[in-house]
């Protein structure tokens, strides 16, 4: 026969396959016990260590911005073919790496939602037997202190026949007898079934899952942000963009991997939690409910046919409750020939509530079967071990993948910036061109000198020395004849003037 028991898959036994060790570097043990501090630290060492990696990346590609950056820049434009296609190439990894991690995403979502109903139908069980409990208490106390006594009253009032009435008033008194029974086995059964309740627990998973869903998405969309402008910054070759990426990936290498070590820290406890949930439940249920019991739902034997160990007590008091009835309709049929009209009214009150009794208890007995809440506990285990924990694990996969692939991208994007952007230079001019606007020093510029010449020239001749520098040049025709200056500072026009005056033309130095 097919076994009714939960079994763990290959992830859970992955990730509890994972060393545990606490802060003094001694292994930890590996059973799922949020209550134990060496267990917690275990889980927050392993958090650590996807942190730790950022840390090292994050050196990592800082030093490749600064070889960068101190790196000379080369005198010919290169070609970044190459170098763009790679880029790309991350790029589009990274995309598709963060549709799978919003299956994921979406997939872990829908795990916890099965454990959230399973808890809500488990407690709304719960509730109801505790509730149909206490209906029967009332309806016991009800029948005994009530109806028998209302019956005994009535009885001692009308029939004059003493052996009839004692044999009535035994009879009556055996109802009261079936429903001190009756109350006996119904507050056994709230003995064993303390008020647990689950809305607490279930309001409290519901809280974490919607931070932890959000902050995925918002750290997703983030990181797709980033991407999107490198990628414009690459096909653009836009120098904004690409330092505008450059920084924002430093920013998106911390959340990716800080993301992934609380991932990875949380895939490790599901695991540990997915090997043997059986032994959390009794655990975190020790002061309630007894193990015995707890057993018995998580296990919830076919053969029995969903019987637990209240099936006997719900036996006897339904039992009681049809002794009782049966006995009512004894005193009925012996009270029939004195014709009794006061008897009517408090009879049809016993019955009614002796019905109401026999209703919840057959209520009760289908509320307290295993079956209901073993399906519950099966559905939450699968949630949380089967679906989420795949959901999980592919968070934690393409982090890691979008991780290496930004790293990469990091120390690409610097390169590509330092090949592709815009190099500023001269542009090839005549320097012979006097109206061109020369920078400092003046010296060797057309026929002007930056300083002071001295010139000697021949009066009759057309053919002047000047001496520029210590040098001799030839002049052909006089000073006059020479094309216009530049434009130059204040001094250079000054001392030009000074030197073009006709006074100092006919006369040698």
């Amino acid at each position: 026969m097919e076994s009714n028991l939960y079994t763990p898959n290959w992830i859970a036994d992955f990730f509890h396959g994972f060393p545990h060790i606490n802060f003094s570097f001694q292994n930890a043990n590996s059973t799922f016990d949020p209550s134990s501090q060496s267990y917690r630290e275990s889980l927050a060492f392993l958090v650590a260590l996807p942190v730790l990696l950022c840390v090292i990346l994050l050196l990592f590609t800082s030093c490749c911005l600064c070889v960068h950056c101190i790196k000379k820049r080369p005198q010919k434009a290169a070609k970044t073919c190459c170098l763009q296609a790679s880029i790309f190439i991350f790029i589009i990894l990274s995309l598709g790496a963060l549709g799978v991690s919003f299956y994921g995403n979406e997939t872990a979502n829908k795990g916890v939602q099965c454990v959230v109903d399973a808890l809500d139908d488990t407690d709304e069980t719960l509730n109801d037997a505790f509730t149909t409990l206490d209906n029967l208490d009332k309806l016991a106390d009800n029948i005994t202190n009530r109806g028998v006594r209302t019956v005994n009253n009535v009885f001692n009032q009308y029939l004059v026949n003493v052996t009839i009435r004692d044999s009535i008033l035994k009879l009556t008194e055996q109802i009261r007898g079936e429903s001190e029974k009756a109350r006996q086995d119904i507050a056994s059964i709230k003995n064993n079934t303390p008020n647990v309740k689950l809305q607490s627990i279930s309001a409290e998973t519901v809280t974490i899952e919607f931070y932890r869903w959000t902050g995925t998405v918002v750290m997703l969309c983030f990181v797709i942000f980033m991407f999107i402008i490198a990628f414009v910054g690459v096909c653009k070759k836009s120098k904004c963009l690409l330092i505008s990426a450059v920084s924002l990936g430093f920013f998106c290498l911390i959340l990716i991997w800080a993301s992934a070590g609380i991932y990875f820290g949380a895939a490790v406890a599901g695991g540990d939690l997915c090997v043997n949930p059986e032994h959390f439940l009794e655990h975190m249920t020790d002061n309630k409910v007894r193990n015995d019991i707890i057993k018995s739902y998580i296990e919830c034997n076919p053969q029995t046919g969903g019987q637990t160990q209240f099936s006997e007590s719900i036996k006897k008091a339904f039992s009681s409750v049809t002794l009782a009835n049966g006995t009512l309709n004894t005193i009925v049929n012996m009270s029939l020939p004195f014709h009794i009209e006061a008897l009517v009214s408090p009879v049809a009150y016993l019955r009614l509530e002796l019905n109401y009794a026999f209703d919840n208890i057959t209520n009760l007995n289908e509320l307290l079967q295993c079956r209901r809440t073993h399906d519950n506990f099966m559905k939450s285990v699968n949630g949380i071990c089967k679906t989420s924990m795949t959901g999980i694990s592919l968070i934690l996969l393409m982090l890691l993948v979008i991780g290496v692939c930004l790293t990469m991208s990091q120390c690409l994007l610097p390169r590509f910036w330092l090949l592709s952007s815009k190099r500023k230079g001269y542009r090839p001019v005549d320097d012979t061109d006097p109206f061109c606007p020369r920078p400092p020093p003046y010296n060797g510029y057309g026929t002007i000198s930056g300083t002071a010449p001295s010139t000697s020239r021949n009066l009759e001749g057309s053919v002047f020395m000047m001496s520029l520098n210590d040098e001799t040049y030839p002049m052909r025709g006089p000073l006059t004849d020479s094309p216009p200056p530049a434009y130059r500072p204040r001094n250079f026009t000054d001392e030009y003037n000074d030197f073009s005056r006709p006074t100092s033309m006919g006369s040698e130095s």
